[in-house]
Parts: C-alpha cells; structure tokens; sequence
C-alpha cells in the first residue's frame, strides 16, 4: 500500500487483533474513531481511514465467549483511543491469548536503523502453529538471525544439530 508508486502516503492506523473473524468487527471500531478524528484518505466527498489489519485466532484461550453482541467493535475503538507511543510488550493486547505451541506468545515491537538513516520498525503478535524453539526448548529456531542479545542470548543449538549459524 505504501509503495512509491501507489497513491498512499501512509496509513492512518494499523492493528493487531485476536478472536479469528470476531476480531475482524474491531476494525469497524478503528475505522470508526479514525472518521471521528476526520484522519483519512480523501476521495471526493468521502474520508475513507486507511488501517491495515492482523488477526490472531485465539478463541479456545479460555475466558467468556458467551456474550449476546460481539465487542470487538468497541474494544477497536477504545484501543484506538488509548493508543501511545509508549506501550506495553507481552502477554497483552493482541498477545494476550497468543500461544506459541508450548510457550506464551505475546506482543514485540522492533527497529533497527538502517546506514542511510532510516528507522524500520515491527510489530508482532506471535501466534505461530507449531514450536519455535528447537527441541530442548531452550534455543528459539530464529537465534542465527539475533541482533545482540535477543532470544535470551542462548544462540544457536548447536547440539540437536539445528540453526546452524550462517556461513
């Protein structure tokens, strides 16, 4: 959407959701604060906000499932609301409910700065279907692309013959 030869300059928000399809109604809630705020994409006479979306399923997580009207509207809405630069990491938000096979998933922001000066940034919500770490549970299957001492700093697994470092 964001490429240089798409209309686009950016987005007005972008969001992180959980409860597989149910979530996807939290978007009605962004798109709704966002027209309220008048942030959005001009096209004639309509203001179309611009919000790219993921969504996690975390539906068998537990918690009440048996409510009468879908809230994931208003919980859109109020997140957008309570967005800040300054934000929490782990099991919150979309994370909350985010397995990652037998360990907790949860929510990580990144960014490095690239040579020529520009900052590119990420934000996930790990949620993956099978294991990310490597048999023994203690090496994480990423650790040959670490950056100093994510993962824990427990490198590679060596042992079991897996993430191997790059030659």
């Amino acid at each position: 959407m964001l490429a240089p030869d798409k209309t686009v300059a950016a987005v007005d928000a972008l969001f992180l959701a959980v409860g597989l399809a149910y979530g996807l109604d939290a978007g009605s809630g962004v798109m709704d604060g966002l027209r309220d705020l008048g942030r959005g994409f001009e096209v004639g006479v309509a203001t179309i906000p611009l919000v790219p979306v993921a969504i996690l399923f975390d539906l068998l997580n537990g918690g009440n499932k048996d409510w009468i009207e879908n809230p994931y509207r208003n919980l859109g809405k109020a997140a957008l609301f309570a967005a800040n630069d300054d934000f929490v990491l782990g099991t919150v938000g979309a994370g909350t409910g985010a397995p990652a096979a037998t360990l907790k998933g949860g929510l990580g922001s990144t960014s490095l700065v690239l040579p020529n000066g520009v900052t590119v940034g990420a934000l996930v919500a790990v949620n993956p279907v099978g294991t990310v770490t490597t048999p023994r549970d203690q090496h994480f299957l990423a650790a040959p692309f670490k950056i100093n001492e994510e993962f824990g700093g427990a490198g590679p697994d060596l042992r079991a013959g897996m993430c191997a470092p790059l030659s």
